[in-house]
């Protein structure tokens, strides 16, 4: 009797930790994430009971439920096949490539389809450590999303800080920024991944991070990770850096809010985690970008046209016309935000017909002529674009 009780008294315990584990889940955002989940499904490396490593992040993924999480290190791919069907609700794809530290993305099925997935880049392997980015196009399901498509990148760069490595992912990061700036301009692009660096200055002593390609350019790409950097969060559990990473191209700015970019410290609920779940944190954001909310939304057609926002001049000075192509039918709202996403200057217009135009004379909504930057167009939806007033 006392060792029936004992078993009962700890599966009791086991369950309520799990319990524990909080939801990122909101209706009104886009719940994104990463994970590297160390060597899933290796009888060798990584953490030796395999059975509690897959319990234990199915657990955690069952109770946190993004909208989409990337994985790294995904050394059996049946097993991951395995994970995220009994999940439920969610689709899923991973690298091509034979090795035993794949990437992976699943997403929820009633947001998105998977459209295309496959290795990008594959001819910089020794650049990208034998791991080419893995590039999954997304189809958005759902009337409220303002595009039809997503692009998402999952990464597992090079590792350790010696001068090669570091290197290595310098070079990885041009090639990435390159091929991003020449096939997705314009687009909702998302790169989610085990960076393996920081990003204020590299775990290589006396480097600059190896993204800086990346942190530098503000005006298209944005880290809402380098928040966590800054505050001295860390995503593994034996060191204090943050290298696992989520990205942005500007087409995000408007929907990204200071505080709501965190790492889940599963080590609070799963006990001895860094030694039967993984070494790595996941890490996620939350992203006040409109996709449908309810079961209910499912059964509406999306816009059978996205708005399409065009400027002349752009760069300009001191006056700029916006024109909005496919506007819709209702009345509706064009913001300038910053790049902070705070609102300089709104307008309504009436969105009646096959174009709307509008006029900023470069001030703010009280008047005041705003300081020469990038700001951002954003017009009811979401649909964006980026205005550089030079005075």
């Amino acid at each position: 009797m006392p060792k029936i009780l004992l078993t009962f008294s700890f599966f009791l315990f086991s369950f309520c930790l799990f319990a524990q584990i909080p939801s990122i889940d909101n209706s009104n955002s886009l719940d994104v994430g990463t994970w590297n989940i160390e060597w899933f499904g290796d009888l060798t490396n990584g953490p030796s009971n395999e059975t509690t490593q897959y319990n234990n992040v199915k657990s955690a993924l069952t109770a946190m439920k993004p909208d989409m999480m990337g994985f790294a290190e995904i050394s059996d791919v049946v097993l991951f096949s395995k994970l995220i069907t009994e999940l439920k609700g969610y689709d899923y794809t991973y690298s091509a490539f034979n090795g035993s530290q794949r990437m992976g993305l699943m997403v929820r099925s009633a947001t998105f389809s998977i459209s295309n997935s496959r290795d990008v880049l594959t001819q910089f392997n020794y650049e990208f450590a034998g791991r080419p980015p893995l590039e999954v196009i997304l189809d958005v399901k759902g009337n409220k999303s303002p595009v039809d498509r997503i692009i998402v990148f999952v990464l597992h760069m090079k590792a350790f800080n010696d001068a090669t490595s570091y290197s290595r992912r310098k070079a990885g990061a041009e090639k990435l920024k390159s091929y991003i700036d020449s096939n997705y301009s314009g687009e909702y692009v998302i790169v989610l991944g085990d960076y393996n660096d920081d990003l204020d200055v590299s775990i290589t002593s006396g480097n600059p991070s190896p993204y800086k390609n990346f942190v530098d350019d503000k005006s298209n790409y944005k880290f809402p990770t380098m928040e966590l950097t800054l505050t001295t969060d860390h995503s593994t559990a034996g060191y204090s850096n943050m290298i696992d990473h989520i990205l942005l191209t500007n087409e995000w700015f408007p929907y990204i809010e200071t505080g709501r970019t965190k790492v889940m410290y599963l080590n609070k609920y799963i006990s001895s985690y860094s030694s039967n779940t993984s070494d790595h944190y996941p890490v996620y954001t939350q992203l006040t970008f409109p996709v449908y909310t309810s079961v209910a939304d499912m059964n509406l057609e999306k816009p059978v046209s996205i708005p399409v926002l065009s400027a002349y001049p752009n760069p300009f000075n001191p006056e700029t016309t916006i024109e909005i192509q496919n506007p819709g039918t209702t009345t509706q709202t064009l913001k300038i935000v910053d790049l902070l996403g705070r609102e300089i200057r709104s307008f309504g217009f009436n969105a009646s017909g096959q174009k709307a135009t509008l006029q900023w004379d470069g001030k703010s909504n009280n008047g005041q002529s705003v300081p020469s930057g990038v700001y951002i167009a954003v017009v009811s939806g979401g649909r964006s674009l980026k205005l550089v007033l030079v005075k």
